[in-house]
C-alpha cells in the first residue's frame, strides 16, 4: 500500500478546505463524534488524510460554549493506491450531499 508524504496529505487537505467545503461541512455532520451532540457546527476543517482514514475538527457551538471537537473518517477497505483516495472522497461526497426523503418531513420548507 502506498502512504502519503506530508507534502501530499497537506495538498488533499487545504484543496478540500479550499474548494470542497461544503463536502468537508457533510463529512463531519454525518460522523461526528456523537450524533447527539447540540449545537451548530461551524468552521470545519479537513486536518489531516492518511491511507487509512482523514480527521475533520469543527467547532460546535451552543449557548453555553463553543467547543473545538474532531472526528475521524475511516476508509473502508482502505485504498491501496493515491488515485483511489481521491475517487474513495468523491464517493464520501456524494454520499454525504446526497438528498434525504426525511428532510421532507423534518425541514418542508427546504422545498421552497
Amino acid at each position: 500500500m502506498t502512504e502519503f508524504n506530508e507534502q501530499a496529505a497537506s495538498r488533499i487537505c487545504s484543496h478540500m478546505n479550499d474548494d470542497h467545503a461544503i463536502s468537508v461541512y457533510g463529512m463531519v455532520l454525518a460522523n461526528r463524534s456523537s450524533p447527539n451532540e447540540k449545537g451548530e457546527v461551524k468552521d470545519t476543517k479537513m486536518t489531516s488524510i492518511t491511507m487509512n482514514e482523514c480527521t475533520l475538527s469543527y467547532v460546535l457551538c451552543n449557548k453555553e460554549s463553543s467547543d473545538l471537537k474532531t472526528t475521524a473518517v475511516k476508509f473502508d477497505p482502505p485504498p491501496q493506491t493515491v488515485p483511489e483516495v481521491r475517487r474513495r472522497l468523491i464517493e464520501i461526497h456524494h454520499k454525504v450531499l446526497a438528498p434525504n426523503p426525511y428532510w421532507l418531513v423534518t425541514d418542508p420548507l427546504s422545498l421552497a
